[in-house]
Formats: structure tokens, C-alpha cells, sequence
């Protein structure tokens, strides 16, 4: 009767000893792959930001009616896209705005332009996928010439 409890209670040692290394490691490299999965993710966004501000640049020298048509992986994780711009000012301001939600803090992503950019996304533009970006080149109604980024 002695051998069958000390057999349970080793049988019980072992198993709690494997759990004791076996959750802590799962963990670790969980983590470890999600901080990969973000900087993958943050990689693919960067990228795509600068192809559509090159681009956007490109259009804009080129002048209206120029369009260009470029395809971006969309990651997920992206919660917003936004332009920022004030042509008029006393400063004028063209940014490509960008905010991913990284399983670590929120990132906003900013990307300056050197030309006029305007434009305006819904949630469904920036799921996840390939999506193709229509940028086009325009004038408002006083001449000022700016790029039109449409995401289809």
C-alpha cells in the first residue's frame, strides 16, 4: 500500500514540475512572437507610408490630371488613417498619419510630405489585405495644386 502512494505523489511531483517550466516558457515565447508579429506589422506600414508619399510626390510634379495607381499590403492593426494638412497657414503642414494598435502601447505613425496631400478613408480602406491607391493629381478653384489619395 506504502509503494502505490509514494508512486502518486512522484507521479504528481513530475508532473508539477513540468508545468513549472512548461507555462512560463509558453509565455515567454508568446510574447516574444507577438513583439515579432508588431515589428513585422510596423515594417509593412513604414513601407507602404513612403511608397504613397513618394508616389504622391511623383503625381504632384507631374501635375493634373496625372494619376498613378500603386497596390499596398494593408496589415492588421491598423485602427486609423489620416491626413493632416493646412496649406494656407502661416505654417503649412502635408502629413500621412497612420495609428496601429501594437499589443504593447498604441503607435501613431507620422509621415511628412513635401507637397499638398489631402484625403479622406473609412474603416473598410485600411482592413487588411492588398488594396490599390489611386493618387491624383488636382487644383482647388484658386489654383493651389494638391494630391488626391483615394484607397480602393
Amino acid at each position: 500500500m506504502k509503494k502505490k502512494g509514494q508512486a502518486a505523489i512522484e507521479f504528481l511531483l513530475v508532473v508539477a514540475l513540468m508545468l513549472l517550466v512548461f507555462v512560463p516558457t509558453t509565455f515567454i515565447f508568446m510574447k516574444n512572437t507577438q513583439k515579432t508579429n508588431d515589428k513585422l506589422a510596423i515594417s509593412k506600414i513604414d513601407r507602404l507610408a513612403r511608397l504613397i508619399i513618394n508616389t504622391a510626390e511623383i503625381v504632384y510634379y507631374e501635375g493634373p490630371p496625372s494619376k498613378r495607381t500603386i497596390r499596398g499590403d494593408f496589415p492588421s492593426g491598423i485602427s486609423n488613417i489620416n491626413i493632416l494638412s493646412e496649406w494656407d497657414g502661416p505654417i503649412i503642414v502635408n502629413q500621412l498619419i497612420i495609428n496601429y494598435t501594437a499589443s504593447d502601447p498604441d503607435k501613431e505613425m507620422v509621415y511628412d510630405s513635401k507637397v499638398n496631400i489631402n484625403g479622406t478613408f473609412n474603416l473598410s480602406d485600411f482592413s487588411k489585405g492588398i488594396k490599390n491607391i489611386v493618387l491624383t493629381s488636382n487644383r482647388t478653384s484658386n489654383g493651389k495644386s494638391f494630391v488626391y489619395i483615394n484607397i480602393k
